[in-house]
């Protein structure tokens, strides 16, 4: 019985695992801004930190909706085309992870935000995403296509996590929110303990 329960985790964990090595080679040849869309929306673990970042939000004040929206966007347009001009030596995908640990933790907890952490932790997240995997094929238009999808996530999320509260009751609307950012640090977790097992594991 127990293993039946885990199935849906270990399904989960197994789908949303980054995949660093090779991941998107396949989207940098649409080239342009399709190219931008199609990475972030083909990313997993981005659309999970933004679906933290949505939840967490829409535990807060319906005043940071907007600001997060936008600085979100601003910054993975800006870190995708950064990691264009600047070369990164290091893989960003365990950052992203830490994030994605964070974000959830922070959403399972409804830890209240102020503005600027909001903003901050927003813009940090938006950068290591942006600046994930496309590196040096990134142009404006890409940088551009994964801001412009990166800010739509983040308003479904903030629309379903608003239709959830608003919808169910006053008590159990919150409840399924920390539920659904609970199972986003529980993925993050897993991605992380396999994305550093290479670095303790034996050669």
């Amino acid at each position: 019985m127990r293993r039946r329960r885990a199935l849906p985790a270990l399904a989960a964990g197994a789908i949303l695992l980054p995949d660093a090595a090779g991941a998107h080679t396949a989207v940098t040849t649409m080239g342009g801004f399709w190219a931008g869309v199609t990475h972030l929306l083909t990313s997993p673990d981005q659309l999970a930190l933004f679906a933290g970042l949505a939840i967490w939000t829409g535990l807060q004040q319906s005043a940071y909706d907007a600001r997060v929206i936008g600085a979100g966007g601003l910054a993975v347009a800006a870190g995708t085309f950064g990691a264009a001009q600047i070369v990164i030596p290091a893989d960003l995908s365990p950052a992203v992870t830490v994030l994605l640990v964070l974000v959830g933790c922070l959403g399972a907890a409804r830890l209240p935000a102020r503005h600027g952490a909001l903003i901050v932790l927003t813009i940090v997240a938006g950068l290591c995403a942006g600046a994930e995997e496309l590196g040096t094929a990134a142009t404006p238009l890409v940088a551009i296509g994964s801001g412009i999808a990166a800010a739509a996530v983040t308003s479904w999320g903030l629309i379903a996590a608003r239709y959830v509260s608003g919808q169910l009751h006053a008590v159990w609307g919150p409840v399924a929110l920390r539920a659904g950012a609970s199972w986003i640090a529980a993925i993050g977790m897993m991605s992380l303990a396999l994305t550093t097992a290479r670095y303790f594991g034996r050669s």
